[in-house]
């Protein structure tokens, strides 16, 4: 029988992260009666792009001609560029259009009180009368960000942009530093980046104008980045912001950091846990938790009672949602969210434990440990998530698949042989 060969796989895998972009994008905007089995199938997808790259490959290491590859850069330096020039213009557009309105959402409201308050030397999470009374929710990394464009009195919400534009551009240079990639692929992956481009400017137009997100895509990318090239430094750094924005990757980063240290690669766990717990304890530990642990801690509960009340008055949000919560009652919600964090804390437990006592096998490509072990932790972590409202909570694994894409397509990436 003949042996699945790389070059099939990583059709495979491009066909795959298209499928899944698709399904966080068209298919949730325009095919509203299918977005059940759409649902089903983002998740089927995100499970095969996290462990399709844990096989290893014979590949061939090519020394393309310069010219090839400086043709591919220039067609995605032009798509970058082309891009922009949609992105930008219409971004304003919007700003222009929709205004800051904690009535409308409060997410930014609340982002910009933190800063005003911050700014001023003020207790920053303590009840804010400016947006419902509500008290603060977001954790430091999700508003320090925002300072510098405050500061200077312009829309904050830009930051989010600029994040979002950073990350697109690392996951280009990453695209581009491939020394071979057949012409298809190179379309189909610009294409899919282009459907998300356009539709968070267009079509989802308040992923800019309310939401945060961008400014987490942005995280999670370069951690993805750092994952790939396998720099500690970077990596903790990531870590670090990456879990005071959001938890969902809050019990992979114990699990990851004892499967590094327990599988040969000590220095880079320790340097990791070292970055990760200095940064953690400088930014939020001594200047907000140590004052008032009991608030943090209260957190998760706090959030889990305001959704019951938005599953109760706006169930629609979720049935056209792309999360499994539209399978689930108004009277599971509390199962779910113990469900939910029972699988973020399981899944890199399990997948770690396993490739621990795999850790002799050659059939494993190991260089993915830690991009499958998050992007799976991620797609369970998302898909079983109580409150999937808005379909723009999934462009951060989403776009997390085409760091684990682009670093499979390098062939360096796989066990190697001559060239022919």
């Amino acid at each position: 029988m003949k042996q699945f060969s790389y070059t099939s796989a990583q059709w495979v895998l491009v066909i795959l992260t298209a499928i899944e972009t698709a399904c966080a994008s068209y298919f949730t905007k325009n095919n509203v009666a299918y977005i059940p089995l759409t649902s089903i199938v983002y998740f089927l997808s995100g499970l095969m792009i996290g462990l399709i790259p844990l096989h290893r490959f014979a590949a061939v290491l090519h020394n393309p001609k310069s010219l090839y590859i400086q043709i591919h850069r220039i067609a995605i330096i032009v798509f970058f560029c082309f891009g922009m020039y949609y992105l930008i213009p219409h971004v304003y557009w919007v700003f222009s259009w929709i205004k800051i309105d904690y009535h409308a959402a409060d997410m930014i409201p609340q982002i910009q009180v933190a800063c005003q308050r911050f700014f001023f030397g003020e207790k920053v999470y303590a009840p804010m009368p400016e947006v419902w009374g509500m008290l603060p929710t977001y954790l430091p990394m999700m508003w320090l960000p925002y300072l510098p464009i405050y500061l200077t009195g312009g829309d904050v919400r830009w930051t989010s942009v600029y994040f979002f534009i950073a990350a697109i551009a690392l996951l280009l240079w990453m695209l581009g530093s491939l020394k071979k990639i057949n012409w298809g692929q190179l379309l189909l992956i610009l294409v899919c980046i282009g459907n998300l481009i356009f539709i968070q400017t267009d079509y989802n137009r308040n992923f800019f104008a309310w939401t945060e997100e961008g400014v987490v895509v942005g995280y999670y990318i370069l951690l993805g980045f750092g994952l790939s090239k396998k720099r500690p430094f970077l990596t903790g750094i990531a870590i670090t912001c990456c879990l005071l924005s959001r938890y969902s990757l809050f019990f992979w980063i114990p699990a990851y950091l004892i499967y590094q240290y327990f599988s040969g690669r000590r220095n880079h766990a320790i340097i990791e846990a070292v970055i990760i717990t200095f940064l953690t304890t400088i930014l939020f530990i001594i200047p907000y938790f140590s004052t008032n642990a009991t608030y943090f801690l209260h957190l998760p509960q706090n959030y889990s009672n305001v959704i019951k009340q938005i599953w109760l008055h706006s169930y629609d949000q979720i049935e056209k949602s792309l999360g499994f919560a539209k399978f689930f009652q108004v009277s599971q919600v509390t199962w779910l969210h113990t469900f939910d964090i029972f699988l973020a804390a399981a899944v890199p437990v399990i997948f770690y434990s396993i490739l621990y006592l795999k850790r002799k096998s050659n059939k494993i490509n190991f260089t993915f440990s830690g991009l499958c072990g998050l992007k799976l932790t991620l797609t369970f972590f998302y898909n079983f998530l109580e409150a999937p409202f808005f379909s723009y909570l999934y462009i951060v694994p989403t776009l997390f698949s085409y760091v684990i894409l682009f670093h499979f397509l390098n062939s360096e990436s796989q066990q190697l042989i001559k060239d022919v």
